[in-house]
């Protein structure tokens, strides 16, 4: 079972995407309508998101990887003989 921690940042590693993908969006129409100043401060909060989700990502990579281990480590019988 995934633990609560791991979930949120799955779920933030997909929202940021989507996001994204929505401001560029925005930030194209702005751009069309003439709004240039609009548009750039748009392109900017655009990458500052950017760069959270790939911390978000590397996060999540690194909480998959001892999720695994912690794993291992406690399926492990030992036997005395």
């Amino acid at each position: 079972m995934l633990q609560p921690w791991i979930l949120r940042l799955l779920v933030v590693a997909i929202a940021l995407p989507i996001l994204m993908c929505i401001l560029f969006g925005l930030a194209y129409l702005l751009a069309a309508l003439g709004d240039e100043a609009g548009a750039a401060d748009v392109v900017w909060v655009n990458l500052v998101l950017a760069v959270l989700w790939v911390f978000d990502v590397l996060l999540l990579v690194i909480a998959l990887a001892l999720a695994a281990v912690a794993d291992k480590t406690t399926d492990r019988v030992v036997t005395t003989e």
